[in-house]
């Protein structure tokens, strides 16, 4: 994961936890007896996959967790999905609500009015993140987002490391069209028909990525508001969530009724 390291969004609500009603050996007398239905809505993912967590659970793992992807196989699903060739993996931007933060609060407030933080994310054709930068203000556009993230760095400076000299990751107009990253044809109100349809199946191809940051943000709810914490914790938070979400995709540990939402 790459990440940004920015000052604290407000001060801390240890005080609030402390006063939560806790209950003894809850995990062994509570847990252990919910039902199928009701251990999946309250953790967000079922007891295989918990299990599975709990079993692989290290204190230093890196939470680039998933990886960049097995060529052939992803650019084959990609192109299956509406003969896109070479793409494998789709790249977007989600901002997370954040409370008003003390310094520098106009960094923050994006677009649509709140404040937040960004996240830039990579997905494969299965729905998990390859590649995550997190932590840039909410005012920031895209582009330049992108721009600053290590993994421009990377394809800028070695793409063959990456790409192969051969494939691409596919984004939206926000994202600048380079060698190894489609965007769509830009509509200066003369597309011809061909740029239509290629338009057309670009947006019906990457809109993994915007399924993903559904997905993400519909399992875990403390993703859609932070209150009250330091905006590293808030990123490590983000970060270790991408996890999770990557080893639930993994297991096909899926529920769309519940688990998506509105980017």
């Amino acid at each position: 994961m790459d990440a940004m390291s920015t000052s604290s969004s407000n001060s801390s609500d240890d005080d609030e936890r402390d006063n939560h009603i806790r209950i003894k050996d809850y995990v062994e007398t509570i847990v252990l007896n919910y039902a199928v239905d009701d251990f999946k809505s309250h953790f967000r993912m079922d007891r295989t996959s918990i299990s599975t967590l709990i079993e692989r659970y290290d204190p230093n793992v890196s939470l680039k967790q998933g990886g960049w992807p097995r060529v052939t196989s992803t650019k084959a699903v990609f192109e299956k999905k509406k003969n896109i060739s070479n793409v494998i993996g789709a790249i977007d931007g989600t901002h997370f609500r954040i409370n008003r933060p003390k310094v520098h609060p106009e960094d923050y407030c994006n677009r649509k009015g709140y404040h937040s933080i960004i996240m830039q994310g990579v997905v494969n054709s299965k729905m998990v993140f390859i590649d995550i930068y997190v932590g840039e203000p909410g005012s920031m556009h895209d582009a330049r987002v992108f721009r600053r993230s290590a993994l421009y760095k990377t394809a800028t400076e070695n793409p063959a490391d990456l790409f192969y000299g051969k494939y691409k990751l596919i984004g939206d107009s926000a994202y600048p069209a380079l060698d190894w990253l489609s965007t769509p044809k830009k509509d200066n109100g003369h597309l011809s028909n061909d740029d239509k349809d290629f338009n057309y199946r670009h947006s019906s191809t990457r809109i993994v990525v915007e399924n993903a940051y559904g997905h993400l943000k519909g399992r875990f709810r403390r993703l859609q508001k932070f209150d009250n914490l330091t905006t590293i914790f808030i990123i490590n938070c983000i970060g270790a969530s991408c996890v999770l979400h990557n080893i639930c995709q993994m297991r096909k540990d899926f529920n769309d009724d519940i688990f998506m939402e509105t980017v």
